[in-house]
């Protein structure tokens, strides 16, 4: 095992939402944005995050959130881990000013695979089932291989996500 899993959650939260976490959490932070949007503060930038994201939060960074700025409530999945071995090969995501590793996962293949092992490890949790903190550690190597690949695919967001949406639907309809 890479990790050991501390929380796997499902959150809605309403547009006047806001929160300062002194200290940030002991624990890495993997969410995933499925609607709605935030502004995120840490290491004094400002990053707004929008549907799609995935994004990896290491422990200890000290933030601010402010959830909203669209019609629907924020929505996300995430898993709260600490690392059990070196993760850094997994985490090799571009890094974001605010402390983040992360990519944009919307239009790319591997969004609802994304999407779905989240789901997964949110019901093992919820139903209790047994080993659900094993099945949750596999979902987040499964999730960060899933965006590094996906990474790769798209060569490191060197090509335009247009172009990619583009070949993908000739491709799938010529």
């Amino acid at each position: 095992m890479i990790c050991k899993v501390t929380h796997v959650g499902h959150d809605v939260c309403s547009a006047d939402h806001k929160f300062t976490r002194p200290g940030g959490f002991p624990f890495y932070l993997l969410g995933y944005l499925l609607q709605g949007n935030y502004n995120f503060r840490a290491n004094g930038v400002d990053r707004l995050f929008t549907p799609g994201w995935l994004s990896c939060l290491p422990p200890h960074i000290e933030y601010s959130v402010c959830f909203g700025g669209g019609e629907l409530p924020w929505t996300g999945y995430y898993i709260c881990f600490t690392a059990e071995g070196d993760i850094e090969d997994l985490l090799a995501l571009p890094a974001i000013p605010t402390g983040h590793r992360g990519i944009n996962l919307r239009g790319l293949s591997c969004e609802g695979q994304v999407l779905e092992a989240f789901r997964e490890a949110r019901a093992w949790k919820v139903e209790n089932r047994l080993d659900w903190e094993r099945f949750a550690a596999n979902t987040v190597e499964r999730i960060l291989l899933l965006a590094k690949n996906a990474l790769r695919d798209s060569e490191a967001g060197k090509r335009d996500l247009r172009i990619i949406k583009a070949q993908r639907y000739l491709g799938e309809h010529l």
